[in-house]
């Protein structure tokens, strides 16, 4: 996954790396379920970078393909460690759906999305979960951080 964020970043608007979007899609698509964290922010971010390198056509395909995976029916489902009620929030974090229902699982957030006319949301959906992972990481360095400070403080005190 880090390499293929990497590639994406860094050589993204290179025409062979814009014919090879549907196979990056896939290969990041097959990561998110990976039991390793790091992994899975990582595939979520470059199929996010993905869906942005594509044009109208290709973000279509990469929508449809992607909501496919996570739904459980794309021709490629099987690969993915996903099941319907895995986590993707806390519940309540991104608030309720319109029926009252939680928005916490891809299951629910590819439902709404789907119910909305707006597939592209569940890329949406991923970079805010994205966020979510990055400033919870954050927040636990800072909190690392200052236990550090605070052992360094009272072996200097």
């Amino acid at each position: 996954a880090v390499w293929g964020v990497s590639l994406l970043t860094y050589c993204g608007t290179h025409p062979a790396l814009l014919a090879r979007l549907g196979q990056f899609q896939e290969a990041l698509g097959g990561l998110l379920g990976d039991g390793n964290e790091l992994t899975q922010e990582m595939a979520s971010r470059g199929v996010s970078m993905v869906y942005g390198l594509g044009d109208a056509a290709v973000k279509a395909q990469l929508v449809e393909a992607l909501v496919g995976v996570l739904q459980g029916s794309g021709a490629r489902a099987a690969k993915v460690k996903l099941q319907a009620d895995t986590k993707v929030f806390e519940e309540g974090a991104v608030g309720a759906a319109p029926g009252g229902g939680q928005l916490s699982t891809y299951q629910e957030l590819c439902s709404l999305a789907t119910e909305l006319g707006q597939p592209d949301l569940v890329y949406r959906f991923m970079d805010l979960a994205h966020h979510a992972q990055a400033l919870n990481t954050r927040r636990g360095a800072a909190f690392g951080f200052a236990g550090i400070a605070k052992l360094a403080g009272e072996a200097l005190a």
